[in-house]
């Protein structure tokens, strides 16, 4: 697996999700954690970077977005699985020899190459900026669209065009929100309206 140098840069980091089960990522008690699957991230995505998580094409949901999500922390694996927690993601546990194993609250990962695959990077992501998208976005004519990524596998921006993947991420996380608060005032003016004629 090569390794990415880090930039003083922000990365945007995009994949696709087959699956949204709440394990990886896990999205719980105003945290996103990435600690199963996606080696290549947790291994070289730093605090600060961002990340995307697009639903899959096999789901006819092509360009809609489930996720986005600013790093702001990276402890290690050994660190929070060890951790007392409730986590969906929290699936393995130390046994009385010491090592960790599937603990069996998960249906999930209970493969041999999985268990490999979690602890080849003794690193998890974590979050606690960003947005969860239960319904999807679809991302079509938004900033981000150029940033879509529906392959398998994990990319970040290329170098030359982190600056304006992380520009087109932050006009898309604007644009929402002035959204947000437009629906808002129109909602305030309508209940006013309502109010007034009573």
């Amino acid at each position: 697996m090569p390794t990415i140098q880090h930039k003083d840069k922000p990365r945007v980091w995009r994949y696709v999700m087959p699956h949204d089960t709440g394990l990886a990522p896990c999205f719980e008690d105003g945290l996103m954690t990435l600690a199963l699957c996606k080696p290549l991230i947790r291994k070289n995505a730093k605090v600060g970077d961002w990340l995307m998580g697009y639903a899959s094409k096999k789901d006819g949901k092509s360009h809609s977005l489930i996720y986005y999500a600013k790093i702001t922390s990276t402890p290690t694996m050994h660190e929070y699985m060890d951790g007392v927690s409730s986590r969906t993601d929290h699936i393995y546990s130390k046994n009385h020899e010491g090592v960790f194993e599937h603990n069996g609250r998960s249906k999930y990962h209970l493969e041999k190459a999985s268990f490999q695959k979690d602890w080849s990077v003794d690193r998890v992501i974590v979050s606690e900026k960003f947005k969860y998208f239960k319904n999807r976005v679809d991302t079509v004519g938004t900033h981000v669209e150029p940033l879509y990524y529906g392959h398998v596998g994990q990319k970040y921006a290329e170098v030359d065009k982190d600056i304006s993947a992380y520009r087109m991420l932050q006009n898309f996380i604007k644009d929402r929100k002035e959204c947000k608060r437009e629906k808002k005032l129109e909602k305030a003016k309508r209940k006013q309206s309502k109010i007034k004629k009573n």
